[in-house]
């Protein structure tokens, strides 16, 4: 018996509903109603998604179902159809109900909520078919007012019709090519393009197209979100979800209508917020979930955005269970639309790794800053070693020849007195050395510790330590200071001004590396009511391109790779925490000058001489673990007349206060069993020795805006830097004798 047959086009535009049934064995597709098996056309859109569609329902054993859209191109290309297509797997069979022909409605945009939110963005927003990649090109099936407003096409005009009739003279063929190329890979891309209004006017556009696929990947449309760079200049993020269209997009959406106190939000504003996808959520309900550090904020800016007094654009933050932080940006505008309630629509989307690589580069930008102040002392590392080597062996040389002096029992006094001074000459420099190395690595200050300080006795120390390393590179340092060096006393802090001339002098020395004449002058002169520091080089000078920006940060003087471009922003920093100025002259080919202007100090920094009196002598206790760094400080303490016991540690001179009370307590900071911090704070404690005046000795570079300078200075009335000489610890007995005749 023959099989009637019928062909799946003339079914299909029959203007009632239809079943047809399928099963794996036969591989029929049966026409349920008219009992006929269907023959369908291999190479059609619409035969190619039903098989594509049944292989996948059987796959997976699950039903599907989509909307198919038709055009009439008879009269009138917008006219638009559409039917529903379900495919109900069940016992390994299929039935595929196709509902009759109905005009397109809204078929793709399934509600007001996503009509209304993509009307009132500002981005234009274009959803067309996949097929076909030929011309006319895919064809149009919804637009919002954004588009038709940035095209001049009535959204009449643009159903049906490719996005290509944009296309004119003046579009890149190029760019057409990427867009193709991308279309039939199926991928995403981003492009510029030059397109033409209906009235013939250009506009340069920017164009976001992705694919749409459903859940059983058949592509089925392409999205393109547009925005105007010819008249736009915000930047605000492509939208990427509506339910079907943008489900996969990391940007949710959000609306707010006033008039019910309803707010509504997608899928994905539930994900990125941490609650279940519940579509309806109440605003109080949003504003409890953020931090509490955003919250106010929040509140104040969503009320101006309700009341039209502000748009609706800022960041704030959620706290997660683990502890971690994640940052979110909302965008919103108030609808305009008449005949509509008034509402808020907005997106929202995640910022948490932008915020994340913002804190980095601030935190390395701190790194960096922090490594520049220490430039200038990396660079003199290399001949510090030789610098303190020297010395050294005049030291050990003169040992040498005294002890042979002495063996030999043919010392003179010539001879002895010979070796004493170079070993006392050589101590004094490596002193000068390391001093300077302390200062130049102690940067840091704070206003509030400023103290007088002799600006040109100051630079004298520095430019000694030096002008000996830039000699052996060829470089000549001259010094001009005012022969009345006491004259020049500013209010500034010792580390500081050594940091400024390090910065200074460094910079001149690469300024002056490649010139034949190769000299910096360093000046100190005094006026009425200031003194001025000057640095001159004999350089190429300053480009004309670079000097309106010396001073800012990392806009470095030198070339790519020596240096951070820190130095002059730091030193600028400096001279203006004491109250001063920096400005330069340069002249190309004829070098540059530095000028720091500081305001002088309106009083003299107490000052005590080595000369010791007839009074009273103090009593110390010297608290030092270092045996011969103790014999020598017990020496010289039993030198100026003074009594002095020796504590090993904290613990022991805590022992020696119970039964013995001293006038003067000299510690070290670093010690075994009890360190010096310790001993301070026992003793502020307990309020042991309130009479005796207490000293630190070390040799730690300690900063002044630190918290442990700080609590150094509640815990003692000084500190002396180590080697310890005869006259700071006269000038200790002079102060501890002018405290007690007070």
């Amino acid at each position: 018996m023959a099989v009637s047959k019928c062909h799946l086009n003339d079914i299909l535009y029959a203007e009632s509903d239809r079943e047809f049934l399928l099963t794996p064995k036969s591989n029929l597709l049966v026409d349920v109603s008219d009992n006929c098996v269907v023959e369908t056309d291999p190479d059609s859109e619409i035969t190619r998604r039903i098989w594509h569609t049944v292989q996948w329902c059987f796959t997976n054993d699950i039903s599907h179902r989509y909307d198919q859209v038709i055009f009439d191109y008879n009269d009138q290309p917008h006219e638009i159809y559409f039917r529903h297509f379900y495919f109900d797997y069940h016992d390994n069979q299929i039935m595929i109900k196709v509902s009759k022909l109905a005009l397109y409605s809204d078929a793709i945009i399934t509600g007001k909520f996503e009509s209304n939110l993509f009307d009132s963005i500002s981005d234009a927003v274009v959803l067309t078919l996949a097929d076909p990649f030929d011309a006319p090109g895919p064809k149009i099936v919804y637009c919002n007012k954004t588009f038709s407003d940035m095209t001049g096409y009535s959204f009449e005009e643009l159903l049906g019709r490719s996005p290509r009739l944009l296309q004119g003279q003046e579009s890149s063929a190029k760019a057409k090519r990427n867009i193709r190329v991308a279309l039939e890979k199926w991928e995403s891309i981003k492009q510029h393009m030059v397109n033409y209004r209906k009235d013939g006017s250009i506009f340069d556009v920017e164009l976001n197209i992705s694919p749409v696929k459903d859940e059983s990947g058949w592509f089925s449309h392409w999205i393109s979100v547009q925005r105007d760079m010819s008249g736009h200049k915000e930047i605000l993020e492509h939208l990427r979800t509506s339910n079907l269209i943008l489900r996969s997009s990391g940007t949710a959406c959000w609306y707010l209508v006033f008039s019910k106190d309803q707010l509504y939000w997608d899928e994905q504003m539930s994900q990125l917020h941490n609650l279940p996808a519940d579509k309806s959520v109440t605003l109080p309900k949003w504003l409890g979930i953020i931090s509490a550090f955003d919250r106010d904020n929040f509140d104040t800016r969503i009320s101006k955005a309700i009341s039209g007094e502000s748009e609706l654009d800022f960041e704030y933050r959620l706290e997660l269970e683990d502890g971690s932080c994640r940052w979110l940006r909302i965008r919103a505008e108030l609808t305009k639309e008449e005949n509509l309630p008034q509402t808020l629509s907005g997106i929202c989307f995640d910022i948490t790794l932008e915020k994340e690589s913002q804190m980095e580069i601030e935190r390395h930008q701190k790194i960096s800053e922090e490594n520049a102040k220490l430039a200038s002392l990396g660079q003199l590392a290399a001949g510090v070693g030789h610098e303190i080597n020297n010395p050294l062996s005049v030291i050990t040389a003169s040992i040498d020849l005294l002890d042979i002096y002495l063996g030999n029992a043919i010392a003179e006094n010539e001879n002895v007195s010979l070796a004493v001074e170079r070993m006392i000459e050589a101590s004094d420099r490596i002193a000068r050395i390391v001093n300077g190395l302390r200062s130049v690595s102690s940067l840091t200050r704070d206003s509030s510790e400023l103290t007088t300080v002799n600006l040109a006795k100051d630079i004298v120390q520095t430019v000694e330590m030096m002008s000996d390393l830039y000699a052996k590179e060829g470089i000549t340092v001259k010094l001009r200071v005012p022969e009345e060096l006491s004259a020049c006393e500013i209010l500034a802090e010792h580390a500081g001004l050594q940091q400024i001339l390090v910065n200074l002098l460094s910079n001149a020395k690469d300024a002056v590396r490649t010139t034949i004449d190769k000299y910096i002058e360093v000046s100190v002169e005094e006026q009425l009511n200031t003194c001025t520091l000057t640095v001159k080089d004999s350089g190429t000078g300053i480009a004309e391109a670079i000097q309106s920006r010396v001073f800012e940060p990392f806009a470095s003087l030198k070339a790519v790779g020596e240096g951070t471009g820190l130095g002059l922003s730091i030193t600028q920093s400096i001279v203006e925490s004491f109250g001063g100025g920096v400005v330069f002259e340069t002249s190309m080919g004829e070098g540059t000058t530095f000028i720091c202007t500081f305001n002088k100090s309106q009083s003299g920094a107490a000052s005590f001489t080595s000369s010791t009196t007839n009074k009273e002598k103090a009593s110390f206790l010297l608290v030092e673990d270092d045996m011969p760094v103790a014999e020598c400080t017990l020496a010289l303490i039993h030198s100026l007349g003074c009594q002095c016991e020796h504590a090993i540690n904290g613990k022991d001179a805590v022992e020696k206060l119970k039964t013995h009370a001293f006038d003067i307590i000299l510690t070290d900071l670093k010690m075994p069993v009890m360190t010096g911090w310790e001993f301070l704070e026992l003793l502020k404690e307990r309020r042991l020795a309130t009479d005796s005046m207490k000293f630190i000795m070390t040799g730690e570079i300690i900063t002044h805006n630190e918290i442990q300078f700080k609590k150094l200075k509640s815990y003692s009335d000084g500190i002396l830097q180590k080697p310890v000489k005869r006259i700071d610890l006269a000038n200790l007995v002079e102060q501890y004798q002018a405290n007690a005749r007070v």
